[in-house]
C-alpha cells in the first residue's frame, strides 16, 4: 500500500494516515510522527519497538585483503 504520508503501524487494516504539511521540514515530520504515535497508543495500545541493528563501520575499510589473482603469462 503506497502512501503520502506516515501510516498507522499498529494494525494492517488500520487506514489512518499522517501527512506532513511540507515533508521537507524536519520539525513537521517530527511532528506529523508524534501524531501518530499517540494514536497507535490511544486507538490501538501500541508502542512501536525500536530495535537496535548493529552497523557496519565503512570507514574502518575491509575485514581482510583478498589475494590479488596471478597475471596469466
Amino acid at each position: 500500500m503506497k502512501t503520502s504520508g506516515l501510516p498507522c503501524r499498529a494494525t494492517p487494516d488500520c487506514d489512518v494516515v499522517f501527512s506532513p504539511a511540507d515533508d521537507k521540514t524536519l520539525k513537521l515530520l517530527l511532528a506529523a510522527a508524534a501524531e501518530r504515535d499517540a494514536h497507535e497508543l490511544a486507538v490501538h495500545g501500541y508502542t512501536h519497538r525500536v530495535i537496535d541493528v548493529a552497523k557496519p563501520d565503512f570507514a574502518a575499510g575491509p575485514r581482510g585483503r583478498r589475494p590479488r589473482k596471478e597475471a596469466a603469462a
